[in-house]
């Protein structure tokens, strides 16, 4: 027993002994095996960019005839079926489609791997605009013949295993030639809803399927699928994320192409309705005007605008791909889509406008190729009340009113005697163009000649970018009166609903002047209950004495006959508000003016607080021009009435 264990002793450090010495003699380092030795043939490297520069020519196959190869890296092979007998590979500048007429290519050139290819010898051109490496050329069809598996290791060589191309990271939009047959990232995209739970291919009649991804401001673009990937029956998630894929295109038609299913990578919750994070900011139409300064530009990241629709698409006075909003009591704007949409009348919207192109079409200010999905509908049946305006208005303040409704009374069209085309309306003041597009269905109907109220557009357009108005339907005419006699609506309104609390009364043509010098008190705009009105009162002004007047546009009293008005007061102190005449007023010397009182109804002691009182039908003085003015007079001790004034109305 003891000399058993002796032994196997012994026999242990005699093979210690043999390790020891075979040890010694080995190299313990385990370096990488050495790159492959490159054959000089696929040494003289360009670019993947040079070469297309200097040999390729679209619509054409060209061979190569130089001694020029390319060095570049494996970003899709067949080894999900998607890719057939091809190798996509990329550089720092570009890639290319190189076609072989081999099969488990991605057993020797897996994804990452980089490879030389030789092309001297070989054709280049394009399949559908993608560009592509070819080993000769089908003379009858025009395209490219795949390069022979005997000629495989005379054109392409195996160069290390690398970490592969990094995706760019790109938005839809901004997808260009320069990115086709490259490795593209889409962040925050989702398939479309109608095709979420559809198979990525038909895998039983091997037919490739076209499937939508869209971003969350709705623009789209083709994910297509090979009949004989092996994920065909595969089904699109919901949800959103991240989409690896080659970019590629047909035609015109832009296409994703991806390696496997592990390119697509949702865990995030679908964009809400309407495009959008849920993170956008509401900003006004006024805002998004304001940005444009005569060049093009765009609109801030993570915005969007509201507002009604004032076109009407199914009158066909507008182009179908265009809309005009506005905001209630502010400013509207053209938005054009990419396709022609589905919005009508009276529609309120809500549009995200992220990144949105603001440019001029003609003169005419609008947001510019945003996709269907950017707009929300949030209600129907919704009215925008036109602004009563005179053409002079119209034209003296323009790009205000630009893309806005407004309403022109006792007006007459002049011109065609069809709508369509340009006619030109007159008022009182002056004189407008008027267009009507071919495609309106009232384009062919005779023009009234009576005397009308319009209801229109402000537009612009036409290759002298003509300041115009646009009827969106028949129903915008109004006759008002066969040539004379008061009926119909007033020529002049003002509601002051387009003025801002707390700020002195700014109407277009009327004047708000204070007789007592700067820094007394002139007719300040108030609102109450969701009514704006004009506002006079010396309670607690800080000037003794208040004389502040506003004064109505000249009137042309051969068509202005009737003034109409309500009025209201309270904490009743004096008499202090008047309503006067002047035929010779200068527009701009009050007091040297002949001014004559007019009898109305006005509020006063008897009246409750601020309950309006309408003045009734004023009859005016009769003769050729004149001004209106409303007059409050007061001190901060003893006359503080309060006088209100709104509707004003003059026939």
């Amino acid at each position: 027993m003891n000399s058993l264990l002796f032994f196997r002793h012994r026999l242990l450090a005699i093979l210690s002994l043999v390790m020891l010495l075979i040890s010694g003699c080995v190299d313990q380092d385990f370096d990488l095996p050495p790159a492959p030795e490159i054959d000089p043939a696929f040494k003289n490297t360009i670019t993947i960019t040079e070469l297309a520069n200097r040999f390729y020519k679209a619509g054409q196959i060209t061979k190569i005839t130089d001694t020029v190869s390319l060095s570049a890296l494996v970003i899709g092979n067949d080894e999900s079926g998607n890719l057939f007998k091809e190798l996509v590979i990329q550089d720092a500048t570009g890639g290319i489609r190189v076609q072989l007429n081999v099969t488990g290519l991605y057993n020797d050139y897996p994804v990452g791997k980089r490879v030389f290819v030789n092309c001297a010898g070989l054709y280049i051109g394009d399949f559908a605009g993608t560009l592509q490496l070819g080993g000769s050329i089908d003379a009858s069809n025009n395209r490219l013949n795949r390069i022979d598996e005997g000629l495989l290791k005379k054109h392409i060589a195996k160069g290390t295993q690398e970490d592969g191309i990094k995706p760019k990271i790109v938005r839809i939009d901004q997808l260009t030639s320069a990115d086709v047959n490259t490795l593209i990232q889409l962040e925050n995209v989702q398939f479309s809803s109608n095709d979420v739970g559809k198979n990525y291919a038909d895998a039983i009649n091997r037919f490739a399927v076209n499937l939508n991804v869209e971003d969350c401001t709705g623009k789209t673009i083709i994910l297509r699928t090979s009949g004989f990937a092996d994920f065909a029956t595969q089904t699109a998630k919901d949800g959103n994320g991240t989409i690896t894929a080659i970019y590629n295109v047909f035609n015109t038609t832009p296409q994703l192409v991806i390696r496997d299913l592990s390119d697509i990578k949702f865990s995030g919750a679908r964009c809400q309705k309407g495009g959008g994070t849920g993170e956008e900011n509401l900003i006004s139409i006024a805002a998004v005007r304001a940005l444009f300064s005569g060049a093009t530009t765009s609109a801030p990241d993570k915005s969007k605008i509201k507002g009604i629709v004032i076109s009407d698409r199914a009158a066909g006075s507008t182009t179908g791909r265009n809309i005009i909003i506005q905001e209630p009591n502010g400013k509207g704007i053209v938005v054009r889509f990419t396709s022609n949409h589905s919005f009508n009348l009276g529609q309120e919207l809500e549009i995200v406008i992220s990144r949105a192109e603001i440019s001029e079409f003609n003169g005419l200010l609008q947001l510019n190729n945003l996709e269907l999905g950017s707009a929300t509908v949030l209600s129907s049946g919704n009215m925008i009340q036109p602004k009563i305006l005179s053409i002079n208005e119209i034209l003296a303040d323009f790009e205000n009113v630009e893309s806005t409704l407004v309403r022109i009374d006792k007006a007459n069209i002049v011109g065609n005697n069809t709508y369509g085309g340009a006619t030109t309306v007159r008022d009182r003041t002056g004189e407008i163009t008027m267009f009507t597009a071919s495609t309106a269905t009232f384009a062919n109907q005779p023009v009234e000649r009576a005397e009308v109220s319009i209801t229109a557009i402000v537009s612009q357009g036409g290759n002298q970018q003509a300041r115009q108005i646009a009827i969106r339907n028949l129903s915008d005419i109004v006759k008002t009166s066969d040539g004379g006699g008061n009926t119909g609506s007033p020529l002049l309104e003002v509601t002051f609903e387009d003025q801002q609390d707390f700020e002195n009364v700014a109407l277009r043509g009327w004047q708000n002047v204070s007789l007592k010098g700067e820094g007394t008190r002139k007719w300040l705009a108030r609102a109450f209950g969701g009514n704006l009105f004009a506002q006079a009162t010396a309670f607690r002004d800080e000037k003794p004495e208040m004389d502040t007047w506003l004064i109505s546009p000249e009137l042309n009293l051969t068509q202005v006959k009737t003034l109409e008005f309500e009025s209201a007061a309270a904490f009743w102190t004096h008499n202090g508000l008047s309503v006067l005449f002047s035929e010779n007023y200068d527009g701009t010397n009050v007091a040297t003016a002949t001014w004559t009182k007019i009898e109305a109804k006005l509020a006063g002691q008897n009246d409750p607080n601020y309950n309006w009182i309408p003045s009734g039908v004023i009859t005016l003085p009769t003769g050729t021009k004149g001004y209106i003015a409303f007059r409050c007079e007061g001190n901060n001790t003893t006359n503080t009435t309060t006088y209100r004034l709104d509707n004003i109305k003059l026939k």
